[in-house]
């Protein structure tokens, strides 16, 4: 009885954690969207993207909160090892995005509404100890399964499409690495556009990925589906509105409608999580923390 009640104290704290988790990075994506709107309401117009706050007295929320979802992005174990690895790229990418400011573009800097100087230098050294970080992680990622040290807590270390993602990830990463260090200046123009277009690019796979595993377990999962499809034909409208000059800020809607549409599957799959696992007791998955 007492390893059964211990066994079962460990499966409800691991629920727990998984329910905390999901709500912390709900409530950080609430904080960035009270932050953009007090913006909004103090100077009566939205500004052309969601990463333009990077430049309003909204500053220190903006990358509070990106930093803070790039972490729990990171710590949160995916569905497959596949999935983890794809979750860690995303949450490396949200620091470039968070330290890497967007071009503010030929409009004036308002001292009133925007950090008008930034120096080049401070960014830099916030990069470079993302780099840096970010190189220990893969090096943790490579060695650690020919240690035996992950074994049974590096999702990736059986998973022949994880161990795949990982190689690109680490490619990635040397490209990164090989710009910083050769064209500094290119990189800071162009980090932040590059880093937010493949992390939003990682978290729709993520989606994508657990709408494949959720298919598999029966019918019910149609309204997952369907969400899905009304989100990406969504950023399709946005897109071609936005191109053809019918829409005013359609960068900030279309980034806009990613981060909603991840925010309502983060929420959600923890439902169609226990519709498919109907036994609450079951033995759970190798799914476990990293």
């Amino acid at each position: 009885m007492t390893t059964d009640s211990t066994a079962a104290g460990a499966r409800q704290l691991l629920r727990r954690t998984d329910l905390y988790l999901r709500l912390g990075m709900v409530l950080l994506v609430l904080l960035l969207a009270a932050a953009i709107t007090l913006e909004w309401f103090r100077y009566g117009s939205l500004l052309d993207s969601v990463s333009a706050y990077y430049y309003t007295p909204a500053h220190a929320v903006f990358i509070a909160c990106l930093c803070s979802l790039g972490a729990c992005l990171i710590i949160y174990p995916g569905r497959t090892g596949f999935e983890d690895v794809t979750l860690n790229a995303a949450g490396f990418l949200a620091f470039l995005v968070a330290f890497v400011p967007t071009s503010r573009g030929e409009a004036e800097c308002d001292p009133r509404r925007a950090f008008c100087d930034i120096p080049s230098s401070t960014i830099a050294a916030n990069v470079a100890a993302v780099l840096i970080i970010g190189g220990v992680g893969l090096l943790v990622a490579y060695l650690a399964p020919i240690l035996r040290a992950g074994h049974g807590a590096l999702p990736h270390a059986g998973d022949r499409h994880a161990r795949i993602a990982l190689h690109v990830l680490a490619v990635g990463y040397v490209v990164l690495v090989a710009g910083f260090l050769a064209e500094r200046a290119t990189f800071l123009r162009t980090g932040h556009g590059l880093s937010a277009l493949v992390l939003f690019a990682g978290l729709i796979i993520v989606v994508v990925n657990s709408g494949l595993h959720l298919g598999h377990q029966g019918g019910r999962r149609v309204w997952y589906w369907a969400i899905l499809a009304v989100v990406m034909l969504a950023m399709a409208i946005v897109w071609i509105a936005g191109k053809r000059g019918a829409m005013e800020h359609w960068i900030f809607v279309e980034e806009s409608v990613v981060i909603l549409g991840f925010t309502f599957f983060w929420i959600t799959q923890r439902v169609a999580e226990v519709w498919a696992e109907p036994e609450a007791d079951a033995e759970p998955t190798d799914r476990v923390l990293t």
